[in-house]
């Protein structure tokens, strides 16, 4: 029996996307955070991007393995 769900997997893999971005960051930070810092701000809002859509992905696999309709879809398909 495996210790983590297949999103949380799956989700731990895509992770490591953000967390190079991150440490990209972070390098050019320590050889000239004034000169870089456009190119600094740009990887850390890439890594945020990435970071929500990977959330995302993982909160809507768990939601559509449950089969969880969300509320505004439920209440379209109403009989009027």
């Amino acid at each position: 029996m495996s210790r983590y769900t297949k999103a949380y997997s799956a989700y731990s893999k895509r992770i490591a996307e953000v967390d190079t971005l991150r440490r990209l960051a972070a390098s050019k930070e320590r050889l000239d955070a004034i000169k870089l810092r456009a190119e600094i701000n740009a990887l850390c809002r890439g890594s945020v991007v990435l970071l929500s859509s990977h959330l995302e992905a993982y909160i809507t696999g768990k939601l559509e393995k449950l089969r969880w309709i969300p509320f505004t879809e439920a209440r379209s398909q109403e009989p009027t």
